[in-house]
């Protein structure tokens, strides 16, 4: 700022010349410039951390959406894990009727031929019943043919 002296002009001859502590007019054109450069990168400088700040938020945002995306992600694997759980327990549960019916299986294969086996005794049995009536009948028939003779020769 310039600092004007004022006089009565008899101790000061060049009263209406500044004193040399007031800049010069070139001085002032000069700090307007540097004000106005001053004011103009300020304003650059709050555009810049606005676009900053903006910028930052729109980051944020993105990480945002990419969590939940993850969330998303997870959620939709826990439910094909849930999923294929419930498959492998009813193909399990299959299986294990499966092997009931097999053992089932077995078991009446096993009375089958159990079963069998004591037809086939039986069978044999019979066969042997029916080979010693024939026999017995035999015998009978040879013992009343020795008879019938016996009688001829008596």
């Amino acid at each position: 700022m310039a600092i004007i002296k004022f006089g009565s002009g008899i101790n000061n001859p060049n009263k209406n010349e500044t004193s040399s502590n007031q800049p010069s007019s070139n001085s002032q054109n000069s700090n307007a410039e540097s004000n106005d450069l001053t004011d103009k990168l300020t304003s650059e400088i709050e555009k810049k951390n606005l676009e900053l700040k903006e910028k930052e938020l729109s980051l944020k945002e993105l990480e945002l959406t990419l969590k939940e995306r993850e969330f998303s992600l997870k959620e939709k694997e826990l439910l094909l894990n849930e999923r294929e759980l419930s498959i492998n327990q009813r193909g399990l549960s299959i299986e294990e009727k499966e092997i009931s019916l097999n053992q089932r299986e077995l078991s009446i294969e096993e009375k089958e031929i159990s079963f069998n086996k004591q037809k086939q005794s039986i069978m044999e049995k019979d066969t042997d019943v029916k080979n010693n009536e024939v026999s017995l009948t035999e015998n009978v028939s040879t013992t009343q043919n020795t008879s019938k003779r016996n009688r001829y020769f008596f």
